[in-house]
Formats: structure tokens, sequence, C-alpha cells
């Protein structure tokens, strides 16, 4: 019996989309099947016969291709031993054999992968993020019962993701930042499947998924002090409320850290200076951040009850009171510019406009310390230490300008031209 080789090869080299990728055995009668997988033509090296290194699935591609060709050269040697001819139907058999004895975990559908993928995240990330990716299982479940479009890993693909959309915005009202973040957390948990073997789909990673430019609302320097001078005395809800909004407006920081916020957050430096020592978490790693208290904020400290057995500065308050509650603030300190800003909705243009006070939240708070602090002078560099943005270009997704700082700054370049 002759030495084996396995060689792999495209059905397509032509194509300009993806094909899928055989593998031959020199076996009496030549074998030749599918792998499963598939790759674009671009990214496959014809001469060695193997994806490019430089394809962005070699790693994946890799493994798997290896896993195959090993597996194969295992029922040849099996065959040399026991003195039997090598079949195609015996290879085919050998690796379905192979398939089913390496993980009968793997049994277990997309749904219950999905559980068992937020009981992970559940140990490592806050509240707030665990609930999007429920709120995202929760509506594929609607989806497919709805469009009964059966969902499982191997139908992630081009398919679902046009009739997600289509859903989404017709059935669900949702606007295209709100379908692309559902599909950017779906690629989350397909990737973290993907390294634990539990699949082998890769379609998914080719969603277009645009960057959102639905960016938030941020309040002008005049409508900060609006918010801040509002006299709220007889009304404890609020007062509290806008405590916290400002203390966030000051301070860049999100809704979930200034929600977590404590006492003994609080550190001083050698000189007295004080610091809110805050831990970003936004990924699985929580960084540090000692974000400087400044007058204004040690004002708005000065003005909590520090409670025993509670080292919480702010009573906790779910989000959606929370915007509620914002919005009410910002009617009542008369933030009443009328805006128009225009969303999509898949392929849907909406025009949405009104008064301000009904466009800012509690995300908005991050955005006023960018904008704000830009036009105070604050340098960039320092502006991205404190929010934990770690390049220029997701920064700038926040940075506005308010109306009437553009016109200061045009009025006053023009008033030193004479004509």
């Amino acid at each position: 019996m002759k030495n084996i080789s396995v060689t792999f090869y495209l059905k397509d080299k032509n194509s300009k989309n993806f094909t899928p990728i055989f593998y031959s055995v020199n076996t009496a009668k030549r074998t030749r099947k599918s792998t499963g997988l598939s790759i674009e033509p671009i990214k496959w090296n014809h001469k060695k016969g193997f994806p490019k290194t430089s394809c962005s699935e070699y790693t994946f591609l890799e493994i798997k291709l290896k896993e195959l060709e090993k597996a194969i050269t295992a029922y040849w040697d099996v065959c040399l031993k026991q003195s039997i001819d090598p079949t195609p139907e015996g290879i085919a058999k050998s690796l379905q054999n192979k398939d089913e004895a390496k993980n009968e975990t793997k049994k277990l559908n997309f749904f219950e992968r999905a559980d068992e993928f937020i009981s992970f995240k559940e140990e490592s990330q806050k509240e707030l993020t665990v609930k999007k990716y429920r709120t995202l299982f929760n509506t594929l479940k609607e989806f497919e019962k709805f469009t009964k479009f059966k969902i499982s890993f191997g139908t992630i693909n081009e398919s679902f993701e046009a009739k997600f959309k289509i859903f989404s915005s017709t059935v669900k009202q949702h606007l295209n930042d709100t379908i692309d973040k559902n599909l950017v957390n779906l690629k989350v948990f397909m990737n973290w499947s993907l390294k634990h073997k539990y699949h082998n789909a890769i379609d998914y990673k080719y969603f277009g998924i645009k960057k959102n430019n639905n960016d938030p609302i941020s309040l002008s320097l005049d409508g900060l002090k609006k918010l801040i001078n509002l006299d709220l005395q007889h009304n404890l809800r609020l007062s509290r409320v806008r405590d916290m909004f400002c203390l966030q407006c000051l301070t860049g920081q999100r809704f979930s850290d200034i929600n977590d916020f404590k006492w003994t957050d609080i550190i001083k430096d050698s000189k007295g200076n004080e610091y809110w020592k805050v831990y970003q978490k936004k990924g699985d790693n929580p960084e540090p951040v000692e974000v400087p208290l400044i007058n204004l904020s040690k004002v708005i400290l000065k003005k909590q009850v520090r409670k025993e057995n509670n080292d919480l500065v702010f009573n906790k308050i779910s989000n959606q009171k929370y915007n509620d509650y914002i919005e009410e603030l910002c009617q009542n300190a008369g933030i009443n510019d009328f805006i128009s800003i225009k969303k999509y909705s898949y392929k849907t243009l909406n025009n949405y406009s009104g008064e301000k006070w009904g466009f800012i939240s509690s995300h908005s708070a991050r955005r006023t310390f960018v904008t704000v602090g830009d036009e105070l002078g604050i340098p960039i560099k320092v502006i991205m230490k404190i929010t934990g943005h770690r390049d220029y270009k997701t920064l700038k997704r926040y940075l506005g300008t308010s109306k009437g700082y553009v016109n200061a700054q045009f009025s006053n370049a023009w008033s030193q031209v004479s004509v």
C-alpha cells in the first residue's frame, strides 16, 4: 500500500465569492469530498493548496484542515495495520465518527449554548452588559417564532442577516444603531462558540455592520449651568437625579459607573487633590482611571448624605427611570431648543424633531463632558485619559460643538476683519 497523500483544493478557483474547500486522497480510487469549509479564492494559496497566512480566517481554517488531515492519516494507519484497503466510504465514516466522538455535547442547540454563554458573561461582566445579550437572545427567539426561520449555528448566514434586519425594522421598529448593536453582540457570541469549537461557521464574520452615527445629544455649557442652578429644594427625587447626572457630565463616566460610585472610591494624592478612582469595565478587563474632582463636583458630593452600612454615594436607580427623570429635569430647566435629527431603520429614513429635552439621556452626559471640555480648551489626550477612549477615532463620535460656541468663534474671528 503506497503512502497517503492528502491535498486540498477549491471547487471553483475562479469564483468571486465563497467556494467550498475540497480534500483529495490518493486511495485506489481517488477520493474527493467537501471539507464543509469555504473560502474566497483570493485568500487561497493555489500553489500550496492551503489558505494564505494573511487570511483573517487562517488560524481557524488551519486547525480544521490539519484536524481533517490527521483523522484521514489515522484511518490510513489502521488500514495498514489490519492489511485492508482504504476506501472513500471508510474515510467518510472515520471522519463522521471522529466528529461524533470528539464532543458529544456539541448536540446542544444554539439557544442552549446561549444560556451557557450568558452564565459565562455573568461571572465577568456588569449586569448592563449581560442584559444586552439577554435582550439579543430574546429578540432572536421572537424572530424565529415570527418568521419560522430555524436558528442554528449553521443558519447564521447572509440570508439570516437580511431577514433579521427586515424583522427588526418592521416588527420591532428598531433603528439601525439597535439592529447593528444586536448583530455585533451576536458576532461576539458566535466567536465565543467558535473558540469553544461548538461550530465551524464563518459566514457571520461578513455581516454588513456600520458604525453608529446616531450619537447622543449633548448639553451646551449654558444648558449644564441651567441644570446645576435649577431650584429643586422641594423635589428631592429630581434633585438627587440632577446631582447624579451633573456629576456624570463633570466626570465623563458611564451610567453604570456613577450608579456604582462609592465613597471609598474617592482618593487623595500627596498634595490633597481628590480623585474618583473608577474601574471602567468595558470588555473583560476593568481598567482603573483616576478622575479629578473639580470644585463643582465637590459641591455636589457635599450635598449627599453618607449612610451607615451603605457605601454608595447615590441610591441605586434603573437606567429606564434615570432617563425618564433626566428628560423631566431638562424640561423643567428650559432646555427647549428645537432640534431635528434623521435616523435609519434598515433602509427607511425617519425624521425626529422636537424640543431638546426629549432627546437627552444618561449617555448624553458622556458626550457633554467631551464636547464642553473641548470647548473649554481641555487637551484631547486629557479627555481621552478620563473617558477611557483609546483612540481619537472613537472619541470623535462623542465630539460635538454647540451652536453658541460655533457662533461665538465665527463672530470673534470675523470681528477682526475690516472692509
